[in-house]
């Protein structure tokens, strides 16, 4: 980084103490970590709840929280007089936006107007592919979001990209360059590592949806059990009836437990102790819970996503495109792969050290 201090500004649509999700915890470290280097953080976000929130390195912008109707559509962009009035008096040198909404177009018009640097993060490998999506007239404000969107590709804005696919989606349908920068997270300390040896411990993270596929997940808890030898956790919150419901069979099942909604810090204790991550994914764009798992040397099984494809170049996971090779390996490992599983383990977190730790390498390509 510069040795000059900048004022930057975060425009996101939730703080990462009212809504936390792989997007808002990716925001929170980089926030502390530019604050930490001498700059000085601004973070604007509408105020979902009255909750007082402090933050030593962040200087916080909440906006009054506009209750839209949802049915027709997303409508971030009723704020936009809002975030133009906050940004005229700050008046910073950067913006950054990590999110698909009208937001990241307001602040690359914000930007281009006052010759300021914009930088966007991409965060999910459909938000490339978004700007020819077909809209609805049932969902007729989500067109007007799509079109403040899409002027982060129409501008001056540095598109960040967190994969090699979204890398190549940009520069071959938007025909822009991009810098790649996939996800990091700060370094753990390896002696809060502890794994069981007398049983395999096996974890599912994500906030419940579609994508997530969690019916997925239990499927695989329902061919293992009842059994001794190993257990399943799940891990996220949900406001639909629907996984209530998917979830109520499985409440007898003795080798699995729902642990709800849990801070990442507690998210991380249980992973100290896990040997698998599981992921169900449809897709991911890179998976924060992936660098969490490796840096605390648990082995990634993917049933889709392998995000440049570490999975198999790095040997520290496998990618099985189907629920019974997936079996099979946690099957291998109940029985007589330990040593392959502990060897994984170490491998995976090496590479992430290497790789995915937040410091002054991991952030020189954005120059901030």
């Amino acid at each position: 980084m510069g040795s000059k201090p900048k004022k930057i500004v975060i425009l996101h649509l939730a703080h990462w103490d009212q809504l936390l999700g792989g997007a808002e915890l990716q925001l929170k470290y980089l926030s502390q970590y530019i604050a930490n280097m001498g700059h000085e953080v601004h973070f604007v976000y509408p105020n979902r709840t009255h909750k007082k929130i402090e933050d030593t390195h962040v200087r916080l912008h909440p906006l009054n929280y506009i209750k839209t109707i949802g049915s027709y559509g997303k409508m971030w962009f009723v704020y936009k007089r809002s975030i133009n009035s906050k940004l005229s008096k700050i008046q910073p040198d950067i913006i950054i936006t990590r999110t698909f909404s009208s937001w990241a177009g307001i602040a690359s018009q914000y930007a281009k107007s006052h010759s300021l640097r914009h930088i966007h993060f991409i965060a999910s490998n459909n938000d490339v592919n978004n700007r020819e999506k077909k809209i609805t007239w049932r969902k007729a404000f989500n067109k007007l979001e799509l079109k403040y969107f899409n002027k982060i590709f129409n501008s001056n804005t540095e598109i960040v990209v967190q994969n090699e696919e979204q890398k190549r989606s940009v520069e071959n349908k938007q025909k822009l360059k991009s810098i790649l920068l996939s996800q990091a997270a700060p370094e753990n300390d390896v002696a809060l590592i502890d794994k069981a040896d007398d049983e395999l411990k096996v974890v599912w993270i994500a906030n419940f949806k579609p994508l997530k596929r969690p019916e997925k997940f239990l499927e695989i808890v329902e061919h293992f059990k009842n059994r001794d030898d190993i257990t399943f956790s799940m891990i996220g919150g949900y406001s639909n009836t629907y996984y209530n419901d998917l979830l109520k069979p499985y409440h007898e099942v003795s080798n699995f437990q729902y642990l709800g909604k849990l801070t990442n810090e507690e998210v991380n204790k249980v992973l100290d102790t896990a040997h698998v991550l599981v992921n169900t994914s449809d897709y991911e764009g890179f998976s924060n819970t992936f660098i969490q798992a490796w840096l605390r040397q648990v082995v990634v099984l993917s049933l889709n996503s392998d995000p440049n494809n570490i999975l198999k170049n790095e040997k520290i996971g496998y990618q099985t495109n189907s629920i019974e090779k997936l079996k099979a390996i946690l099957e291998g490992f109940c029985r007589n792969d330990k040593s392959t599983l502990i060897h994984t383990g170490n491998s995976a977190r090496e590479y992430a050290l290497s790789n995915h730790v937040i410091n002054d390498k991991y952030f020189k390509k954005i120059k901030l």
